[in-house]
């Protein structure tokens, strides 16, 4: 029994999860607003795009990086969908577009860092500046809205009671799951991450697959940019 409680007291979740309850328990009496059911489909839908986002970041930071530009990569991607639609462009070719300027990013990412030899703080950083400057100018500072049915239904569409971005989070995290517990790829980003001198010696394609795991932070920025 002793040793049963102290697994979970050790398990990484078990405290996060006991916060969440106790704030989750505090906001409760606070508001009688919190614990109701717009409430806590309003919170999914908001907290679905960080989640997106925080997938693609906890597979750099197992390889040992970091991404500092996945926020702006997200607006830059969203900023190419709505200018491809003003242009009368398909929205889900304008979708595949934005999916397509986060993967570039990443590549470019991964490029500058395994074959520049620059630091992950150094090129991501940069290409934060970058991704900002480009949505700026596209925008001219000045905020747009694009009412598209499909990113309507994306965004704030409903199925089974669940908001539908949740499902997008829950389809994120399961493949992502598959990816790190399932294939050669995930045993290579963990082994990365641990020591990427040995991995190197021991035949691992380490600059191949730090380019791929910035590809998939940069899709998961711009697939959280058509939520």
């Amino acid at each position: 029994m002793k040793s049963a409680l102290k697994k979970i007291q050790d398990y990484p979740l078990t405290w996060i999860v006991v916060v969440g309850l106790i704030l989750g328990t505090i906001l409760s009496f606070l508001s009688p607003y919190f614990l109701t059911v717009g409430n806590i489909t309003n919170l999914m839908k908001q907290v679905s795009i960080v989640a997106i986002l925080a997938a693609g970041q906890a597979i750099v930071i197992l390889s040992g990086g970091i991404d500092l530009s996945v926020g702006s990569v997200l607006a830059l991607s969203a900023i190419t969908m709505g200018w491809l639609i003003q242009q009368g462009v398909d929205p889900s070719l304008a979708a595949l577009a934005g999916l397509a300027v986060g993967t570039v990013t990443g590549f470019v990412n991964g490029f500058i860092i395994t074959r520049g030899k620059t630091p992950p703080f150094i090129a991501t950083l940069g290409m934060l500046g970058v991704a900002r400057g480009l949505a700026l100018v596209a925008t001219g500072g000045v905020s747009y809205q694009v009412l598209v049915p499909m990113f309507m239904t994306i965004g704030n569409g409903k199925f089974l009671g669940l908001p539908i971005p949740v499902y997008f989070v829950i389809a994120t995290y399961l493949v992502m799951y598959i990816v790190l517990t399932n294939m050669r790829f995930g045993r290579h980003v963990y082994a990365i991450g641990g020591d990427e001198r040995v991995s190197r010696l021991q035949g691992i394609p380490v600059d191949y697959q730090l380019i791929k795991v910035y590809m998939i932070s940069g899709f998961l920025a711009g697939l959280a940019a058509v939520v």
